[in-house]
């Protein structure tokens, strides 16, 4: 890190994709670097790589920067809020990169390439053949200036070449492509010189980009400008062991949120991985190890996510969550989900879910039950609700609650003592009835607390039913 970076704080740059989603392995990327621009009292900037033209940019950078806010992540400079280096959009970039192209080509650091795409592809199966690693010969690097001025204006199809130095030939480079034809800077060439321009100290990547890191690295010192340190973290690699890790959604930001998960679990089990302790709290402070990322060797393996692994964090994020904040983050759920329950039987009901939820989208079923009723078409229900005993039951609880002023948990529970008393019965023969007429299954251990939440009218109602579909 230059010494500029110790004096005002290390900047981190966050990409963000194209597609408008953010994928996990894109999400994991921006939450370690925020998580580290925070710690080290530094900045985030947000840079959004758009296409040029594209009449979907707008639409994908707000469904970008919306996913980066549920998980929790802010920035310092950014498309949204500005900055000294504005624009913070690539699709509006464009002169930059152009002048830079011009650039480097003028200074001799960059050639054009004539090689066609078939030519190409036989010098690389002729390496293979060979047991050579396949990277490009340098085959137009040194054409004489008078072919290279006749092929130019012949209009000859073309891309350009960065002239990588001697010594960075040697390692895993080759003169590499850095924009195709047309001479219009690809997304790699276009990186380089954002960094640069936009100052940033440090960027992390995953593992597999390493080589593209190092591209980066020598595009920038070709240009002259500043070159941040990268850091790089294991790939992360999406684990498939199960019915519910397959779910099409897991792999998005989007995705996790709309299975319900919460965003601290996310955040918290993304660094996690990295071998940042987080816990599942907003706002808890990460213990970064001393010496992160693991080394190149470790770094090597990849990360396994284990959606089985998110849930059990997801379900310690809500254990830990205040109840309050709980509310908050249940109703926008229901809310975004366009379901609506009672704000009378609303803080009630979500304090009884809270207990027992693993994802916020087990509440929609159980909303549905609570504003609409129990689906008593089952078979097995409806044969339970005909026998004697659960006709005995359901005529006994009726009678009674029809006196009652209210009905209370506690209420509840004198009535069903009652019930027993007269009807003789007791466990599962007593409750099973009233706890499928009620809620529709007959394993429910907080029903007392439920029909204290439905209230004398709505339980007498749901009674009611129940003795009808069962005549």
């Amino acid at each position: 890190m230059n010494s500029a970076a110790s004096a005002r704080g290390p900047r981190f740059r966050i990409a963000l994709p194209s597609s408008g989603s953010v994928g996990l392995p894109e999400a994991q990327i921006a939450a370690l670097s925020w998580i580290l621009a925070r710690k080290q009292g530094g900045t985030v900037v947000v840079l959004a790589t758009l296409p040029d033209g594209s009449t979907s940019n707008e639409e994908s950078l707000q469904a970008a920067l919306a996913d980066l806010r549920w998980l929790g992540i802010d920035w310092d400079e950014g498309p949204d809020v500005g900055g000294p280096f504005a624009p913070y959009r690539q699709d509006r970039r464009g002169e930059l990169y152009r002048e830079q192209l011009q650039r480097i080509l003028r200074e001799g650091k960059a050639y054009r390439c004539y090689c066609t795409a078939e030519e190409l592809r036989a010098e690389r199966d002729q390496q293979v053949r060979q047991g050579l690693p396949p990277r490009y010969s340098g085959k137009c690097r040194d054409l004489p200036p008078d072919e290279e001025e006749r092929r130019r204006l012949e209009g000859k199809p073309h891309r350009l070449r960065i002239r990588v130095p001697e010594g960075a030939r040697e390692s895993q480079l080759d003169d590499f492509v850095i924009a195709e034809d047309g001479e219009e800077p690809n997304a790699l060439f276009r990186m380089a010189v954002d960094d640069g321009l936009l100052e940033i100290d440090v960027v992390i990547q995953p593992e597999d980009r390493r080589v593209e890191s190092l591209r980066c690295a020598v595009l920038g010192s070709l240009l002259g400008l500043p070159v941040p340190k990268y850091l790089h973290v294991p790939a992360l690699e999406l684990a498939a062991k199960s019915a519910r890790a397959q779910h099409p959604v897991i792999g998005s930001v989007s995705g996790l949120r709309k299975l319900g998960l919460l965003p601290e679990a996310v955040l918290a089990y993304l660094a996690q991985l990295t071998g940042i302790q987080l816990e599942p709290v907003r706002g808890a402070e990460p213990i970064i190890p001393s010496q992160w990322p693991a080394p190149e060797a470790e770094a090597g393996r990849a990360q396994r996510f284990r959606v089985e692994d998110l849930y059990r964090l997801n379900r310690i994020a809500m254990e830990k969550m205040p109840a309050e904040a709980f509310r908050c983050a249940a109703e926008d759920y229901l809310m975004q989900s366009g379901v609506s329950v009672p704000a009378t039987a609303l803080p009630r009901w979500l304090d009884l879910m809270k207990e027992r939820l693993t994802l916020l989208s087990e509440l929609l079923p159980e909303a549905a039950v609570l504003v609409e009723g129990p689906d008593l078409t089952n078979r097995g229900l409806f044969e339970l609700l005909r026998r004697e005993a659960g006709q005995k039951v359901l005529w006994s609880f009726l009678r009674r609650i029809q006196s009652l002023e209210i009905l209370t948990a506690d209420a509840f529970r004198e009535v069903m003592r009652e019930v027993s008393q007269e009807t003789g019965l007791l466990g599962n023969a007593l409750w099973d009835p009233i706890r499928v007429a009620l809620v529709g299954r007959a394993k429910e251990p907080k029903i007392a607390e439920i029909a204290g939440i439905l209230g004398k009218e709505e339980c007498e109602r749901r009674i009611q039913r129940a003795l009808e579909v069962s005549r």
